[in-house]
């Protein structure tokens, strides 16, 4: 990395000078989160300076560069711990290859991968405490790593694609493998003897399956087919699916039953029974 004649002055003055009166340029080094994650000691900061300054203005860089990786190699200078504490300098992909390279099948052109559950794309202040709670809720688990199904619903259908595609494109930074397929599109290729299993199969590939707009159709064997055995496999394979919908669960099924009048009850609940089990009656309502 090139550094200029402001960078080179400062760091071949003393360290002590550094840390005192180098006011907002050290700040930005020293305060980045990567930075303070790794709770340098002042002999680390002294001897590594350089190496700072190269991982923060290389993620400055990406930062300000768009949907699209800065380096054309995708990859990252950064500094980490290894087992013992030791810093040590490693290569990563960038964050922003992740996400197109993890959706295997997306609803959306590649620009609107850059959307995530921060401030920029999802406002705190449009929030209420149901939405904060349902946030809070999914975020605590891809923080932990310990992503669960569910079900979700809301009126503001639009306003809840934002925040689901935001929520998937989390996911897929950290190296899940993703997929968003709305149910009508899914139900207007049933037919299709090549494309159907094609798209099923593919489906199948991922970590995380998001089901979108789920809706009463005029024929069930959808349900009883494609659905169902997407959920079984999910279910078969310990991953996860989300479920979203305008109507609550228990009001689509009373939709649905009302509906298929002529099909044997059982199998409309039988049906809503699997999505039940693969959520855990895990349901969020978006208000």
């Amino acid at each position: 990395m090139d550094i200029d004649g402001k960078q080179q002055k400062f760091l071949n003055s003393s360290f002590d000078k550094k840390i005192y009166e180098g006011g907002s340029f050290i700040s930005k080094y020293l305060n980045h989160h990567e930075i303070k994650k790794l709770d340098l000691t002042k002999g680390e900061i002294e001897k590594y300076f350089v190496q700072i300054i190269r991982m923060v203005d290389e993620d400055e860089l990406c930062s300000n560069s768009g949907d699209q990786c800065y380096f054309t190699d995708g990859i990252h200078f950064k500094i980490a711990r290894d087992k013992q504490g030791k810093l040590i300098f490693i290569s990563v992909p960038c964050a922003k290859m992740n996400v197109i390279r993890n959706w295997i099948y997306k609803p959306f052109d590649n620009e609107l991968s850059q959307i995530r559950m921060n401030e920029k794309y999802i406002k705190n202040k449009d929030f209420n405490i149901n939405k904060k709670e349902i946030k809070d809720t999914i975020m605590k688990q891809l923080k932990n790593d310990k992503l669960e199904s569910f079900y979700i619903s809301s009126i503001e259908y639009k306003n809840l694609s934002v925040f689901l595609l935001a929520f998937a494109n989390e996911i897929t930074i950290r190296n899940k493998l993703v997929s968003m397929i709305d149910a009508n599109e899914l139900y207007k290729i049933r037919k299709d003897a090549e494309k159907c299993p094609q798209t099923l199969n593919l489906l199948k590939e991922s970590d995380v399956l998001f089901i979108t707009n789920l809706k009463l159709v005029d024929d069930f064997n959808f349900f009883e087919e494609q659905i169902k055995e997407l959920i079984k496999y999910f279910i078969d394979t310990n991953k996860v699916i989300i479920f979203s919908s305008d109507y609550k669960l228990n009001e689509l099924q009373r939709i649905f039953s009302n509906k298929f009048k002529y099909r044997n009850e059982s199998e409309v609940k039988s049906f809503f029974s699997l999505i039940t089990s693969i959520t855990k009656k895990i349901e969020f309502v978006y208000l």
